[in-house]
């Protein structure tokens, strides 16, 4: 009886008679006589599975403990960013407000913050030391949260007297 078409269970006995059975062989060029043997046999299959189990799951662990390691450090780097906070809105209110005119500007045409042209006349907020221009709002909002000019970093805003 054929193994393959049976239709009764397969006992650990019978399983070694299908996978012979199933497996490719190979010749093997002995003393005269040709000699058959398995490229790969049960055992060595299990053990490259098992090779490979273990490598998924050590990566598996590993790029788990970067996306944890990573979103403490975010966290910690957000926490340290609040904590710092921008320039006291006292100062931020005492940078002057000018009329925007393109001739005393140098060629100034656009904030550079939120990158939308100036209007001739309008009213921009100017930094002294550095003499960049911004749109009141665009400038308030960064330094709120940054101590330095947007444009060239800077962190003097005030020129000394």
């Amino acid at each position: 009886m054929n193994p393959l078409t049976s239709r009764r269970l397969l006992h650990l006995d019978n399983i070694s008679q299908v996978v012979d059975s199933l497996s490719p062989t190979t010749a093997v060029s002995g003393s005269g006589s040709a000699a058959f043997r398995r490229p790969c046999s049960p055992d060595t299959r299990a053990h490259v599975d098992s090779y490979m189990v273990v490598t998924i799951i050590v990566l598996f662990t590993a790029f788990f403990f970067m996306g944890l390691f990573s979103m403490y450090i975010r966290r910690s780097t957000t926490a340290a960013a609040n904590e710092e906070g921008g320039l006291d809105p006292a100062a931020v209110k005492s940078l002057p407000l000018v009329a925007y005119a393109k001739e005393e500007m140098m060629m100034v045409e656009e904030c550079p913050i939120c990158l939308s042209e100036f209007e001739e006349g309008e009213t921009v907020k100017l930094i002294p030391y550095c003499g960049h221009v911004f749109h009141s709002n665009c400038v308030d909002t960064w330094l709120a949260l940054h101590v330095t000019c947007p444009l060239c970093r800077s962190d003097q805003l005030f020129k000394i007297v």
